[in-house]
């Protein structure tokens, strides 16, 4: 089924886990049969003509599983709807490559085609403090607490190493630091709590 409705990542075996799973928790087979059958008996091609407000239809060129002609017979029956036909043949509109359709929503929403960046870059703040810091470098002494905050640095300094991050701020006096980490593709499985006790 996944090779006709979304064959870009048919073969991707997290999407394909992520896949079953999500069909599985979404309806037992029977709930989905009797869904699948709602779907395929409704027929709502005499309302189309009725539709006023501004429709964009878009559409992969090359889907089997839901065609072209489908989204074509949709905007020759929706007065001034606006056809786009995208490259590939997913009929799911979150895989594959999504800028594209991405850039035609956009320029039918502002008027504007504005150039999509598809590559994304998720960043994280990381703000670190090291609580009851006045009351525990009184009780430790300059020496264990200048001791505490190489330690907490080395321990953050050898994180942004290793997850290509970078040290933006540091206010000594507060023993605060700010950290700003670029998360690595795919994510890292040591992501977790870091700690500095003395």
């Amino acid at each position: 089924m996944l090779g006709i409705v979304a064959p870009s990542v048919a073969r991707d075996d997290a999407f394909r886990a992520w896949w079953d799973l999500a069909g599985n928790r979404a309806a037992s087979p029977s709930m989905a049969r009797a869904a699948t059958k709602v779907v395929i008996e409704s027929d709502v091609r005499d309302t189309l003509t009725r539709i006023s407000a501004p429709t964009l239809i878009v559409h992969h060129g090359n889907a089997k599983f839901i065609p072209a002609g489908n989204g074509q017979y949709l905007a020759e029956r929706i007065a001034g709807s606006r056809y786009g036909e995208l490259p590939g043949a997913d009929s799911l509109y979150w895989v594959g490559d999504t800028a594209p359709m991405l850039n035609k929503i956009e320029e039918f929403i502002t008027g504007v085609r504005g150039g999509f960046d598809a590559e994304r870059v998720l960043t994280t703040i990381v703000f670190t403090d090291i609580v009851g810091s006045t009351e525990r470098a009184a009780a430790l002494g300059d020496d264990r607490w200048r001791d505490l905050l190489d330690d907490h640095d080395r321990i953050v300094r050898h994180q942004l190493q290793r997850l290509g991050g970078r040290e933006v701020n540091m206010e000594a006096a507060a023993s605060a630091r700010r950290l700003v980490c670029r998360c690595v593709e795919g994510g890292a499985p040591e992501r977790g709590r870091w700690s500095c006790d003395n």
